[in-house]
């Protein structure tokens, strides 16, 4: 059964409109859609008919077919709003006789419901049906300043609209007691980034009973509060503590190594580039930051009206570039800071990406982007790619189009600009949600392949790897992940935590402890060696399989609790790498000899791997893995919770204790 309806999820008990609150959830239900201009097909009135409240007649506001007797919402006679006779307003497909909300004649209500029908999937009485289970996108939004709600109402007794700010200006929000709903996490269940900062910047620089006793912060702990700005993507909170650091120890081994790098990155930048790249691609633009001191050059071919895009771009890479150089330079590790812009290109839509892809050997997809060693350049989507996304892009522009809104302009806020003059408070609250929600995912896909590739991608412009060897694939995505802050994150975690892989590889572990090799030495040493990267099949990287999902979780755990407590190895197994033959797939001996060699597990007598020394180094990783917290457990616990019951089948429904993991 077609039908098309929003639903932004009741997520907490309490009331709407909280006058404080740092995060913003929107749940999104969307189906497939009627052609534009049947009956019961418009969208917020954009073709004849009765508009979203109130509507009267006969080819409603934004609904798909509802043939008459149908559900609606409360005390709607034969469907539409409250109070809107005839068969408009804004509701899901409901056959004959079929489902509704509570209330409403002939229809069944809520889940559990007497009557039938139903919401979401709850199976029909009389006349009902079996709806099919919700297609959702969800999209958690940052807020950087306290709600507040619209002095003007849409009906006596009903909420106004919402007005948030984020960091991209201020939006207004769907928030009507009935129907599609905002609701907001208060500020009680998790600060944002920047209040959790400020706190634990307090805690070193502002404790009133050690500044009584004339004591001042160790350097452990300034440097722990950089630490801290640094994995929460706060790179200009970190520059600053470092200089504090500098003030009081300059002699500190990570001063020392900051400073020195901090010269790197702002030295000019020569314009590089790919030539053949630029060459094969034809008539193309090429971008670079607007200050003329970033690191990439973004070659592109968006229309001339699309600079922000492409800076938002540049911005992302810029980032992830610093935040790469600044975590080694924090460990003691001064790397070469590239002289040359680097080269990415942005491709327009999905199937000019996969030919790109195509055209340079099938590197594997990661999230929206892929890094093509040999050639040295990241390759974006401009487009999430995103089958959930897409149903998003798709429903959002039947909204957009005839140009009556513009997404841009109602995220941003602009005064009196972004959609038609005489447009109604509550229709530009509900574009503005779409319009919202959709562009949340389009950073968090941006950030994403941004932080992945280009740390890839600095890998061997930092010298750390070298372009001509072969290096394995867990060692790619695992330095990759390692810096990179996943899709669905709330925040950035560059370096910290995966949201994404940690739960699925405790998860791994979890059954009988035997999901992955059964020991912990065999399981090293499966990774190593690339097992679980050489097994998989194009279908388990086009389909995102648990095979997939293991093998990333498995190089991510690996890579994070070596990089972490083991780095002057590390680096040194990078070097022997490099030291390996051009262009040869490594075998697994050689593989197992290099990591044994670099991680002190090799036995000089036997010249060959000490098992017994990597099995204490493989049970020391798995007990630590097992044993990290994320910082905002609960928090992140729900959000998991929502992705997964978004995300799940409805003939494979989640059972307890699998994951609650979507892998981007």
């Amino acid at each position: 059964m077609k039908y098309c309806f929003l639903a932004l999820a009741v997520l907490l008990s309490g009331a709407v409109g909280m006058a404080s609150a740092d995060y913003i959830l929107i749940k999104v239900n969307v189906g497939q859609q009627k052609e534009a201009g049947t009956p019961g097909a418009g969208m917020i009135g954009m073709i004849p008919g009765t508009g979203m409240i109130g509507g009267n007649g006969q080819g409603g506001g934004l609904t798909s077919a509802v043939p008459p007797g149908g559900g609606g919402f409360p005390g709607a006679p034969g469907g539409g709003f409250p109070g809107a006779p005839g068969g408009g307003g804004l509701t899901p497909a409901v056959p004959p006789g079929g489902t509704g909300f509570p209330g409403a004649p002939d229809g069944g209500g809520f889940p559990g419901q007497p009557g039938g029908g139903g919401y979401l999937g709850q199976q029909g009485g009389a006349g009902g049906a079996q709806q099919p289970a919700p297609i959702e996108v969800v999209a958690v939004v940052e807020v950087d300043a306290s709600f507040k709600t619209l002095s003007k109402v849409l009906q006596p007794g009903q909420q106004a609209p919402l007005e948030a700010k984020t960091r991209w200006g201020s939006t207004k929000l769907w928030n009507l007691p009935a129907g599609p709903e905002v609701r907001v996490y208060p500020t009680s269940e998790e600060p944002s980034v920047a209040k959790r900062y400020l706190a634990e910047y307090a805690k070193v620089f502002k404790d009133k009973a050690k500044e009584k006793a004339g004591l001042k912060p160790s350097a452990k702990q300034i440097q722990d509060l950089a630490e801290y700005a640094l994995t929460h993507g706060l790179n200009d909170k970190f520059v600053e503590v470092m200089k504090k650091l500098a003030e009081e120890e300059p002699a500190n081994e990570a001063v020392v190594a900051f400073l020195k790098v901090q010269a790197a990155l702002d030295r000019p930048v020569a314009k590089g580039g790919a030539a053949d790249l630029k060459s094969h691609l034809g008539d193309i633009k090429e971008a670079t930051l607007k200050d003329g001191k970033g690191h990439f050059i973004l070659y592109h071919k968006l229309s001339s009206n699309d600079p922000e895009e492409v800076q938002e771009r540049l911005a992302q890479l810029e980032d992830s570039l610093r935040t790469y150089f600044y975590w080694f330079a924090l460990k003691g590790v001064v790397l070469p800071v590239p002289t040359e812009r680097l080269p990415a290109l942005l491709t327009t839509k999905e199937p000019e990406f996969k030919r790109t892809r195509n055209s340079l050997a099938d590197p594997p997809v990661v999230g929206d982007g892929i890094f093509a060693r040999r050639e040295n350049v990241s390759v974006f989507c401009a487009k999430p790619l995103d089958a959930r996304y897409d149903m998003l892009d798709k429903f959002t522009s039947a909204i957009m189009s005839k140009g009556r809104f513009v997404r841009q302009e109602l995220v941003t806020g602009k005064a009196n600009a972004g959609y038609e003059k005489g447009t109604k408070i509550n229709e530009l609250a509900y574009a503005g949600t779409l319009a919202l929600a959709m562009k949340e995912l389009e950073s968090e896909a941006e950030r994403a392949g941004a932080s992945h590739d280009a740390s890839r991608q600095l890998l061997f412009a930092s010298g750390l790897l070298p372009r001509n060897v072969t290096v394995p694939e867990w060692v790619l995505f695992g330095m990759g992940s390692f810096f990179e802050t996943p899709e669905h994150s709330a925040w950035p975690t560059p370096t910290g935590l995966s949201s994404v892989y940690l739960p699925a590889f405790r998860y791994e572990l979890g059954s009988k402890g035997k999901n992955f090799e059964g020991t912990p030495l065999k399981t090293l040493r499966k990774i190593v060696t690339d097992g679980y990267f050489r097994n998989l099949t194009p279908d388990d990287y086009k389909n995102k399989t648990d095979r997939l999902l293991k093998a990333r979780s498995a190089a991510w755990a690996l890579t994070y609790f070596l990089a972490q407590n083991k780095l002057s190895n590390l680096n040194r197994y990078f070097q022997l790498l490099s030291e390996m033959p051009r262009d040869l797939e490594l075998d697994d001996a050689t593989l197992m000899d290099c990591f044994a060699r670099a991680f002190d597990c090799y036995d000089a007598k036997t010249k060959k791997p000490d098992d017994a020394k990597l099995g204490i180094l493989a049970g020391d990783w798995q007990s630590n893995m097992l044993t990290v917290n994320f910082e905002a457990e609960d928090f992140l616990k729900k959000l998991h919770e929502i992705y997964a019951e978004s995300n799940a089948k409805p003939e494979d429904p989640k059972k307890p204790g699998v994951p609650m993991v979507v892998m981007p």
